[in-house]
């Protein structure tokens, strides 16, 4: 029971220390970061055009996956024969 007790408490610990980094990355924030902050975030098309297609292939294989099954199956029977 006594390492129970010992491993909860030094579990507690790391929490501690895992939310201090946890605060500092999202509220302690200099006027430089805020500054930036409230500008607008510009992307050039390129950047816009792959996060579409990543975009379109998630949802694709999210909703009709069969292909991409057919081809895994094929594969994993070219390694066992």
């Amino acid at each position: 029971m006594w390492l129970a007790f010992v491993g909860f408490i030094m579990s507690m610990i790391s929490v501690y220390y895992y939310l201090m980094v946890t605060k500092a990355m999202y509220r302690d924030v200099t006027e430089f970061e805020a500054q930036q902050a409230a500008q607008p975030l510009e992307y050039s098309n390129i950047l816009k055009l792959v996060a579409l297609c990543a975009m379109a292939g998630t949802i694709m294989l999210g909703v009709w996956p069969e292909p991409v099954a057919k081809i895994a199956g094929q594969a994993a029977a070219a390694f066992v024969m």
